[in-house]
């Protein structure tokens, strides 16, 4: 895959090259104005519209006072030359325009929008659509009606990379295009892996990456599958905005460790992404990060499908919320009187989700984990009186709690989607330590750790280790079993002297020494694809992967 996005990125330059020609390192200019009768075009007496960001690719000069601007000292890298519209405008004509030889000035219309300069507003993110055939159009319709019909009444909508599903195949972006246009809502697209080549992407929606305002916000598109292309804009860029300007980027790559760094250099408030086909949200200092399942169909994650309603409040603060999509019933409402042979004894809201962490029972006591997948605010474990269904207290992580608690001597211990290993006193429920399972931006925990004879067994693919409950000691850390692509629900399974751990899409199926944490056999064929947890019975371990059901000899499996 990487190879082929490569072969593809320099297939893209060479392309831009000669599409661009000469062009390329020519002296370019142009206007920026308001468009008073809105026909697209520069008439005598309209006014140009100062300090506008226009950029030819990697340069980025302001217009002046009069609206123009001038782009000199090549290259412009192309093949767009586009603007970055500012707040309080619409376009009248395209923010950008394809660069020739023949063209030297570029103009570009906006007219007047207070609905653009308002205080507080809200959007949707998208992500991983895959539109592929006819038949894909009307759900990829319906769901957008849904969005539209919201009571927030959002602006736009940004879909978040992998917008089609074969970026080659051009009918593919010609039914992405007539959705769009159908309708009738604002989108700001981003590029993902799957609309490759850039070629075709550019054709049909315009510059891989680019920027514009939104009310008191900055908002900025990346091409994450070349990152080459636009450091050097997106440096400039960055720099020109406010500091107390809050930014929001968007891109279909999980941000690495560099990125989020140099983000944060900035009033970066959030960063959104897809990619993953999973929920995850959290926090990186003051940024946050966020991850969102596809609207089309389900998480891998087995998150719902759905989109996420962004809103920015009027003092600048940012609050998300995922909302399924395409369920006539939505959570939280009533669903008519069930009948069952059980009297029910209590309710009570546990804080947010619990998704498929199970309950934990231990001194007339219940642990749960909690999921927040919205703002990272309100993920944990919560504690209630089995009784009564009282909450005796709540812990609040950093980010979602997927899997289930374990507990021992008065010791709880929890870990969250990040990769996070707290302990908790089962009483109070106040933190006693906590450790890390390596980068907490790159890991994606889903599963439950396992307690078996004073040690907690817990992790993904690239780190996952043991730890003495009492201590919190790391015992051993296994050596990488691959990454964490993608997210998995599978636990591990402690037998004897050997720990049982599947990996989703990654290196298939493991035994692990129980006393070093070292590979003794590992099945790869067949073996990618799962969310099911080990069962050990005897001298055979079961395991499910695709769609088959293996047994295989606990020593060596065989």
């Amino acid at each position: 895959m990487l190879r082929w996005i490569r072969t593809v990125s320099l297939i893209w330059t060479l392309l831009v090259s000669c599409a661009v020609g000469a062009a390329a390192d020519m002296e370019v200019g142009g206007l920026v104005f308001k468009d008073g009768n809105q026909n697209g075009r520069f008439d005598p007496g309209e006014p140009g519209i100062a300090g506008v960001a226009v950029s030819g690719g990697q340069r980025l000069v302001t217009t002046g006072t009069d609206g123009k601007f001038t782009l000199k000292g090549g290259p412009l890298k192309g093949p767009f030359v586009f603007i970055s519209t500012p707040a309080g405008y619409k376009n009248v004509s395209p923010f950008y325009r394809r660069m020739t030889p023949e063209t030297k000035i570029y103009e570009f219309a906006l007219a007047p929008s207070p609905e653009t300069a308002a205080d507080t507003f809200s959007f949707v993110q998208v992500t991983d659509l895959h539109i592929g055939g006819d038949d894909t159009v009307p759900v990829f319709l319906e769901d957008l009606r849904e969005i539209n019909d919201q009571p927030e009444k959002p602006r736009f909508i940004v879909p978040t990379g992998d917008l089609v599903n074969q970026g080659g195949q051009r009918n593919e972006y010609e039914n992405y295009r007539r959705a769009v246009q159908t309708s009738g809502m604002t989108f700001h697209h981003v590029i993902g892996n799957h609309d490759l080549p850039v070629t075709n992407y550019a054709d049909f929606l315009g510059p891989d990456y680019y920027s514009f305002d939104y009310g008191q916000k900055h908002f900025v598109m990346l091409n994450c599958t070349e990152p080459a292309r636009y450091t050097e804009w997106l440096e400039k860029d960055l720099d020109r905005q406010p500091k107390d300007k809050g930014i929001l980027v968007f891109q279909h790559y999980q941000p690495d460790g560099g990125l989020l760094e140099r983000l944060a250099r900035y009033p970066v408030q959030g960063l959104f992404y897809g990619h993953w086909h999973s929920n995850k949200v959290f926090r990186y200092g003051k940024m946050l990060v966020v991850s969102t399942t596809p609207l089309r169909f389900g998480g891998i994650d087995a998150n719902p499908r759905g989109f996420r309603l962004v809103t920015v409040e009027k003092d600048g603060s940012l609050r998300t919320q995922f909302r399924w999509g395409g369920a006539k019933v939505k959570p939280g409402n009533p669903v008519g009187k069930i009948e069952s042979p059980f009297t029910l004894a209590w309710s009570r809201g546990a804080g947010g989700p619990t998704g498929m962490s199970s309950p934990r029972i231990d001194g007339g006591r219940m642990y749960i984990g909690v999921q927040d997948d919205d703002n990272a605010r309100d993920g944990g474990v919560v504690c209630l009186d089995t009784a009564t269904g009282k909450v005796l207290w709540k812990l609040n992580t950093d980010g979602s709690v997927n899997g289930t608690p374990v507990i021992r001597d008065g010791v709880v211990c929890a870990v969250s989607v990040t990769g996070t290993v707290y302990w908790i006193d089962a009483v109070c429920g106040k933190e006693i330590r906590k450790s890390d399972l390596g980068p907490f931006y790159d890991r994606w925990v889903y599963n439950s750790p396992v307690l078996v004879d004073g040690v907690v067994y817990c992790g993904t693919a690239p780190y996952f280790a043991a730890f003495d409950f009492k201590s919190g000691k790391k015992l051993w850390q296994a050596p990488s079993l691959g990454s964490d692509w993608i997210s998995s629900r599978t636990s591990p399974a402690v037998d004897g002297n050997r720990v049982f751990m599947g990996v989703n899409w990654s290196n298939g199926f493991f035994a692990l020494d129980r006393q070093n944490g070292k590979v003794v056999w590992n099945l790869k064929d067949g073996y990618g694809i799962t969310h099911f947890s080990p069962l050990v019975a005897g001298d055979t371990v079961f395991y499910a992967a695709h769609d088959k059901w293996y047994a295989v000899a606990k020593a060596d499996g065989k």
